[in-house]
């Protein structure tokens, strides 16, 4: 109901009294669904979870620490800024938890996923934004946040074997990238960081 009619008055007003009604406690069991939602188009709902999901980490912010940061590596620019908002205002109640869990959590994601599998990944994304949705600016943003991974360096063996093994290609594609930006910018149109 929340997410599907939360946008008739009606139905937000009621879901407003009985969001402040319940125990926070209670959301803990669906934290994963409702960190799934964290990028609803329609600001009244969004805001309705984003209020929800603070409280809830004024209250446990251990809980929200680790999928927020999961999520704020996503490639969908909506979902990403969704939860540094959500991040930001954790850190500023607990920014040494925050920091920590941060640093653990790059760490865990940094060994489990595999770069083959961050660009396989990444690529599948961006083909999807540009030809399923025409959105050239997202495009562009899931393939230079993946470049600025590569120019970080690897650090892992298996690092190395994926920059030894593709590197030159996509130093060429990441050429490629920049001219395209420097065009756009030269005509005046917007450019993605």
């Amino acid at each position: 109901v929340w997410f599907r009619h939360g946008h008739h008055r009606e139905v937000y007003e009621v879901l407003e009294e009985g969001l402040a009604a319940v125990n926070v406690d209670t959301w803990l069991g669906v934290l994963p669904q409702l960190i799934a939602r964290v990028h609803l188009p329609n600001p009244r709902i969004r805001g309705l979870l984003h209020d929800l999901l603070r409280r809830l980490g004024a209250k446990h912010p251990q809980a929200l620490v680790y999928p927020l940061s999961v999520v704020q590596r996503s490639p969908r620019p909506g979902r990403r800024e969704a939860a540094l908002g959500l991040m930001q205002a954790l850190r500023a109640q607990n920014a040494t938890l925050v920091d920590q869990a941060l640093m653990l959590s790059g760490e865990l994601i940094r060994v489990a996923i595999l770069w083959h599998e961050q660009w396989h990944g990444g690529l599948e994304e961006a083909s999807r934004q540009y030809f399923g949705e025409g959105d050239v600016r997202g495009m562009l943003a899931t393939l230079l946040q993946l470049h600025r991974q590569l120019e970080a360096g690897p650090t892992t063996h298996s690092e190395q074997a994926f920059a030894q093994q593709f590197g030159r290609e996509l130093g060429e594609a990441h050429a490629c990238l920049k001219r395209y930006r420097a065009l756009l910018q030269q005509a005046g149109l917007p450019v993605p960081a």
